[in-house]
């Protein structure tokens, strides 16, 4: 199955942040790590075997997990490590933002206006388990390891579980280099005393590859007490044994240290916060069977004297997926069975466990050979511990003929409430425990437009109908909330997104949203869903070491509350980046919101002002 790249033709008082561990294992977590073991029988059952099934020694290629199912439609947006090169970003989130209808930030992402996207990295969820809400750990992630990214939007669930209804972001990083070591290292320096640093390396040593990543950052912050530092690293080892034969085992954690500014007209000058986070990945790849096993443990803890706070909340998360997938004529199936148990431990609720166990099929037919036209459809199940079982089904009709695709797809999928949603007390959040899961019927039209490799075009038109929709709400005239189930609610709209390569010194991108997400129950507009979003870009490239981009994102108005009585402001913000290159060096300055423009985000919180940072990044 063929996928087409949408990008082609082409941070707080100073404080050390060691890491940490404090999590008390209970009596879920030693299954879920006894059974991180079982890829380990590939190496036994399947030893490597020499001749036209052994691996090359040099530019082994893909691990094999991250990518997407063979029972998966066609419109994917795929990014590439040739992509991001080509794109002359910095971040990881930049790249994200390339693609119509996603919406990322450095620590967020959402997908036509909802923040239920499950991300990634090698098989590992990179969603933070202790957040309140869509928060992700993009720290973790060095962008010079990626190798490729698939984003799949408004579906998901079916094939990635519960809390996937907007969409998944898949992850891919190396593991296998050249014979001789090649890694990337950065340092660079800007506005609010800001330093970062971090740097990767990748080997292979016959079929066995390794990969490492280290990294540390710092800010004083745009305003009182936004200090931050962040110290993070990793490794990734694996083993190939040919074509889709393959085993490796990955770690990463990250430990920071913050302060919490509060909102503007509530803030919380002596407030502090620290945590940390863990992830491992166990998994192996049989030609077309494959098992993914993880442990991703987070841990936070908030100080306020003045305020007399001083809670803590660690959150573990661990699973297991295996999946079959296969081909029997016309027809690609997927089959898969799998758990995930989360645990989790606070000094405001004590100590609460839930798990989920699920069990899917999928596949696509192509009924007639002459033809270009393919059925999808899947079936998951879900029994929740804490929560109603459920059925998610999930159907897609494609049509792929020359330069143009075209597909339709739907499902249903089911969003849960966080630990920290229901039973987490703090000063800004009261407890729900009767909170209860969030039900959404998706329906997405997509159309890609792809007469060459110098033109691509897209647009879809989608709508996202939630019941039980969970919201905070804030109490009128207190700095405190509340996670409530709010009846029915929809989301629907349509993006349009271009990307145009001229001849040998120039590429010009540009994306528009329209989003309508309203409160089906009181026929009025969500709050912080802006209405309109649109971003222009322009890069340069006048000589081979030379590049420069220059970029608009505009984001429309949105309501405040839920009676829509109060509005934030839209905002226009103007970001550049340029490097050039030097041979032994590459020189690079990347600058947010230069104009300066105070703005806030939909949540209230302050925007930063600009952000200007100056580097250097070497190759080796």
């Amino acid at each position: 199955m063929e996928h087409r790249n949408f990008s082609r033709p082409c941070p707080r008082s100073p404080v050390n942040a060691p890491f940490s561990f404090s999590f008390r294992p209970g009596p879920e977590t030693p299954i879920a790590l006894l059974t991180l073991l079982l890829p380990l029988v590939f190496l036994f059952l399947f030893p490597g075997s020499s001749g036209a099934d052994e691996a090359p020694p040099a530019d082994v290629g893909e691990v094999g997990f991250g990518k997407a199912e063979a029972s998966e439609p066609d419109n994917q947006a795929i990014i590439t490590e040739a992509d991001i090169l080509a794109m002359k970003v910095t971040k990881l989130h930049d790249a994200l933002n390339q693609v119509p209808g996603v919406s990322a930030t450095n620590s967020s992402i959402s997908i036509h206006g909802s923040s239920k996207v499950r991300v990634f990295v090698d098989g590992t969820p990179l969603n933070d388990p202790t957040a309140g809400h869509g928060s992700i750990n993009f720290d973790l992630v060095a962008l010079q390891s990626v190798e490729k990214i698939v984003i799949i939007k408004d579906s998901g669930g079916l094939r990635y579980g519960q809390d996937a209804s907007a969409g998944v972001v898949l992850i891919t990083t190396k593991t296998f280099g050249s014979r001789k070591p090649s890694g990337q290292l950065r340092v660079w320096y800007g506005t609010q005393d800001s330093f970062k640093a971090d740097g990767s390396v990748s080997a292979s040593f016959g079929q066995w590859g390794v990969s490492a990543k280290a990294g540390y950052d710092k800010t004083d912050g745009y305003k009182i007490n936004n200090a931050s530092r962040r110290l993070k690293g990793g490794f990734k080892i694996g083993r190939s044994f040919g074509e889709n034969k393959s085993v490796f085992f990955s770690l990463d954690g990250q430990s920071e240290r913050k302060g919490m500014s509060g909102y503007p007209e509530s803030p919380t000058p002596n407030a502090k916060q620290k945590g940390h986070n863990y992830s491992a990945t166990l998994a192996g790849e049989w030609k077309g069977l494959s098992n993914n096993l993880y442990y991703n443990v987070g841990r936070v803890a908030n100080r306020d004297e003045s305020r007399n706070l001083d809670q803590s909340l660690t959150v573990a998360e661990y699973g297991d997926s295996l999946t079959f997938s296969s081909s029997a004529g016309p027809l690609n199936y997927s089959l898969g069975a799998g758990f995930r148990g989360m645990t989790a431990e606070s000094s405001g609720f004590g100590r609460k466990t839930e798990s989920v166990v699920h069990f899917y099929g999928a596949g696509n037919l192509k009924p007639f050979p002459r033809l270009p036209l393919t059925l999808s459809a899947g079936l998951r199940y879900n029994l929740n511990s804490g929560f109603a079982n459920s059925f998610n089904p999930e159907g897609a009709v494609s049509l792929r003929k020359g330069m143009f695709e075209v597909v339709y797809k739907i499902n249903r999928a089911v969003n849960t409430p966080t630990f920290q949603q229901r039973f987490n007390h703090s000063s800004s959040t009261v407890p729900n425990p009767d909170l209860s899961i969030e039900k959404v019927l998706s329906q997405n039209l997509s159309v890609v437009f792809e007469p060459n490799n110098r033109v691509t075009l897209n647009a879809s038109v989608y709508r996202n109908a939630l019941k039980g929709r969970i919201s905070y709400v804030r109490d009128a005239g207190s700095s405190t909330g509340q996670y409530q189930n709010l009846g029915t609610a929809s989301y629907e709209g349509f993006d349009f997104g271009f990307s145009l390569k001229f001849p040998k010194y120039l590429e010009l991108k540009g994306r528009y949203a329209y989003l309508v997400a309203k409160d089906e129950d009181l026929d009025l507009f969500l709050t912080g869903q802006s209405r309109h979003y649109a971003s222009l870009e322009v890069l340069a490239h006048p000589t081979e070491k030379a590049a420069a981009a220059l970029k608009l994102d505009y984001r429309d108005r949105c309501f405040t509350d839920r009676l829509n009585t109060a509005r934030m402001p839209g905002r226009l913000l103007v970001s550049a980046r340029a490097e050039y290159d030097f041979g032994f060096a590459t020189l690079f300055v990347d600058g947010t919101n230069i104009l300066g423009k105070d703005y806030k985000y939909a949540d209230g919180l302050e925007g930063p002002p600009m952000e200007l940072m100056f580097g250097l990044k070497r190759d080796f």
